[in-house]
């Protein structure tokens, strides 16, 4: 029997394709702007499957089989499926995740919402796998098509939809991820030890590991190197690393805590990546103080100020960023730096911020 609801605040459901690790940037992105939402009585449904595991957010269980729940492609379609058989009347699909949008809107009284994090697997389809490339290459289009309202979390990300898809235009709106707030650490280290460097991203081609390694063999007695990755990444530093990994410290798979403190416990944050949407590491390691090193070029410049940490360009040779890392791990020592990185973080936009310009949309489009 369908149900009927007439709240529509009830009906707006989020996808929750992604959600592989709780450090993933969707999962990051879904959980922290839920997290504002309920605050102010607004409850978003997690689309999830009935055996998945729970969330602490209000969820919609969805009896998809263990074989559809792996095909991406069709995902979202198969779960706005079982949604029309349940629900009449108006409703709001918000795809999380680059492609996640059914392929067809079945009412005109439906209403959906694209979150565009980037356009890497079109703008670098050699940094990721064949797969995700032809599988970004076929479906954005449709799904920009669909969408009625795209947000995205960089201009960088905006400009390029905007450019590659003249239907995206008068569509998009610019909504940034949020920082968290101001919570540097009083955790120093002393005068003449190592520099703390903390490195969090997983693998994939564009990420650049390989001029990791190439600047992790340069960095001899200067740094202590923390590698947060996935195990593909762990794994392919340990094997181009080989029996140089002296200071280097690889981890996978820890808690949310352990995390938090890595971030507040290091000196500099760097990422190699080429390209990056938004680049949430580089924001939490702002909120903890910490400056950081990366490769310019993409969304992360909008992250990442002048005052705050250093750009380079993906051909820099590895002695600068060497020269970079240790600049910015000796400054973040100083509360000149301290007083200037609470500044900046102060004036980005934060998590709260970002949630109420998500709502403005939704009330905009669907509960005018």
């Amino acid at each position: 029997m369908e149900e009927k609801i007439t709240d529509t605040r009830q009906l707006v459901f989020w996808d929750s394709f992604g959600f592989y690790s709780r450090h993933s940037g969707i999962y990051r992105y879904a959980t922290s702007l839920a997290d504002c939402l309920e605050t102010q009585g607004f409850h978003p449904r997690f689309l999830v499957s009935e055996n998945s595991r729970s969330l602490s957010h209000t969820t919609e269980p969805l009896s998809l089989s263990p074989r559809r729940q792996r095909i991406k492609s069709l995902w979202a379609s198969w779960a706005y499926g079982e949604l029309c058989e349940r629900y009449r009347g108006p409703l709001l699909f918000h795809g999380l995740s680059n492609l996640n949008l059914p392929l067809k809107k079945k009412n005109p009284q439906h209403v959906f919402f694209l979150t565009l994090h980037d356009g890497i697997p079109l703008v670098a389809p050699r940094g990721v796998s064949v797969s995700v490339a032809l599988q970004s290459r076929l479906l954005l289009p449709f799904v920009v098509s669909l969408a009625d309202r795209i947000i995205c979390v960089s201009r960088w990300t905006m400009d390029w939809v905007e450019s590659a898809y003249p239907k995206a235009r008068g569509k998009c709106v610019h909504i940034p991820n949020g920082f968290s707030p101001w919570r540097a650490s009083s955790i120093f280290s002393l005068p003449g030890a190592k520099l703390r460097v903390l490195v969090v991203s997983r693998f994939e081609k564009y990420k650049q590991f390989d001029l990791l390694v190439k600047i992790l063999q340069k960095t001899g007695d200067l740094f202590s190197v923390t590698v947060v990755s996935d195990f593909r990444g762990a794994a392919f530093l340990r094997e181009r690393l080989g029996k140089n990994q002296q200071g280097i410290t690889l981890l996978s798979a820890i808690e949310e805590g352990t995390l938090q403190r890595l971030y507040g416990a290091s000196d500099v944050l760097l990422h190699t990546s080429r390209f990056e949407g938004f680049c949430l590491p580089a924001a939490e390691a702002l909120a903890c103080g910490v400056p950081v090193v990366f490769c310019r070029g993409s969304g992360i410049d909008e992250v990442v100020g002048a005052s705050v940490g250093s750009g380079l360009e993906a051909t820099a040779p590895v002695s600068q960023w060497v020269d970079a890392l240790e600049g910015w791990g000796q400054k973040r020592r100083t509360s000149e730096f301290q007083q200037s990185c609470c500044l900046y973080v102060g004036g980005q936009v934060q998590w709260s911020q970002a949630a109420d310009l998500l709502l403005k949309e939704y009330r905009l489009f669907a509960f005018s």
